[in-house]
């Protein structure tokens, strides 16, 4: 058994593991190099698609990776991570320092601090405590217990709801709850739905995020098959506009959100 999900325009989100999503969670786990060679490759298969001419950057002249120049830009949260006496920070995030110096040129992770220093369903609890009391905090503990090593749900909710004596209404009220936890999908039933998830919760009105979330929803099958012409044909876009989004989607998406970094 498992549970279907419905989503706003009428899309239906399987819990069932697919070929597709084991696909789908292949290409999210590409680096930028592997997706962008996924890409030409799909485009010499096929004469129809055009491959426009790569971007350079004005100053180096090296290509572009979306956008980026890698040769004269570092990005990303841990290229701006700083120490002070309290610990390490950077415009988002801090991890304490736990009690003991760093030396300067100590190799240092500061994501592996914050995982050494709680637990994906401590972390979660903390959370959920200030959006659920009585009967919902035992629905909500039973989720996140239930999450498997990538932070997505197996259980259906009818089982929920039967294991905690509640309606299935009720759990999938609680659940919405804790998928609007952070890190960003966690509790997902599908690789779809946990996708989903994540570009709802992304601020800002743009093109990019607007079709990310059209072809994730919309066009889930081509998506894993990495079938441009059938998407930009299917949602009325160029191909230009569909390999955009796809980067879109490869750079800021996490379709495991236990192993958020």
């Amino acid at each position: 058994m498992y549970t279907a999900l419905t989503v706003s325009g009428g899309t239906r989100l399987e819990g069932a593991v697919t070929p597709q999503a084991i696909i789908a969670n292949s290409l999210l786990q590409l680096s930028s190099e592997d997706l962008e060679e996924a890409i030409n490759k799909a485009v010499s298969e096929n004469p129809a698609l055009e491959m426009p001419a790569p971007a350079v950057c004005p100053y180096c002249h090296s290509t572009l990776t979306h956008g980026v120049c890698l040769n004269c830009s570092t990005t990303g949260r841990n290229a701006s991570i700083r120490r002070d006496d309290e610990g390490w920070w950077n415009e988002d995030s801090r991890w304490p320092a736990r009690g003991g110096s760093f030396d300067d040129d100590e190799e240092f992770d500061p994501m592996t601090i914050l995982a050494a220093e709680t637990t994906l369903s401590e972390y979660l609890r903390t959370q959920v405590s200030a959006l659920v009391s009585g009967p919902e905090r035992e629905v909500a503990e039973f989720i996140i217990d239930s999450l498997d090593e990538k932070g997505l749900l197996a259980t259906p909710v009818s089982e929920i709801a039967t294991a905690c004596d509640c309606s299935e209404s009720v759990v999938e009220r609680v659940l919405r709850k804790v998928q609007s936890l952070d890190p960003p999908g966690v509790a997902a039933r599908s690789v779809q739905e946990c996708l989903l998830i994540q570009l709802g919760q992304m601020s800002g009105d743009t093109a990019d995020l607007d079709l990310a979330t059209r072809i994730v929803r919309d066009h889930w099958d081509a998506l894993t098959k990495l079938s441009l012409d059938s998407i930009a044909r299917q949602a009325h876009a160029s191909e230009k506009d569909i390999r955009q989004a796809i980067g879109f989607i490869g750079r800021n998406l996490n379709p495991f959100p236990a192993n958020a970094d």
